[in-house]
């Protein structure tokens, strides 16, 4: 279970054998308290655009112990990964604005198939990276329409594929991950924009 209780110790004690002889009577033992609480924190849902609060969007991504990147091409590992912009300008071309509306994706249009050009299509990649591992994802997406495909794989501290799943979801959570340092999301088929993560 997940309810974090005190350590519980218990003894057994054998006695009135049958036939046998009895060694050793009573061994006592703890049972240790392993469960743990997963905080949850959520960056994004950043909302509309508000001339009386203009880094509204950027607040509402860049949070400590995260760092957030991307990539033109997310399987080219000789290309850097470049901070994301959560500026207002350029969105049509990569290294532009990554934010439309409050969503956060890849400015640029590498597939060519987006609605806007902050979304992610093609072979652009959003990495997330987290300054304490993480056992939870669950992430919003944003322009999901039917058909779209998002890929999320999981990486450990040292760069290693921990998992991939592919969904077809607007919503989706992942849990039991161990490790977990990094996630990128990338577009299997279609584009979309990313609303929101929770992890912890």
């Amino acid at each position: 279970d997940t309810v974090v209780e005190a350590d519980e110790s218990f003894t057994v004690t054998l006695s009135s054998p049958v036939g046998a002889t009895i060694a050793t009577a009573a061994a006592s033992s703890t049972i240790l308290n392993d469960d743990t609480i997963v905080t949850l924190r959520t960056i994004g849902e950043a909302g509309a655009f508000s001339r009386s609060n203009p880094n509204a969007w950027r607040d509402a991504w860049l949070k400590p112990g995260v760092q957030i990147d991307h990539r033109q091409d997310g399987g080219n590992a000789v290309e850097p990964w470049l901070a994301a912009n959560f500026g207002t300008t350029n969105p049509g071309t990569y290294g532009g604005s990554d934010v439309a509306n409050g969503d956060l994706g890849v400015s640029g249009r590498a597939g060519g198939t987006q609605a806007s050009p902050q979304q992610i299509d093609g072979t652009e990649a959003l990495r997330f990276s987290f300054a304490d591992p993480i056992s939870i994802l669950d992430f919003g997406f944003a322009a999901f329409d039917v058909g779209d495909r998002a890929r999320i794989e999981t990486f450990d501290n040292l760069g290693g594929l921990v998992s991939t799943q592919t969904t077809t979801a607007a919503n989706v959570q992942i849990g039991g991950l161990a490790g977990v340092t990094a996630v990128i999301v990338r577009s299997e088929l279609g584009a979309f924009n990313v609303d929101k993560l929770s992890f912890g």
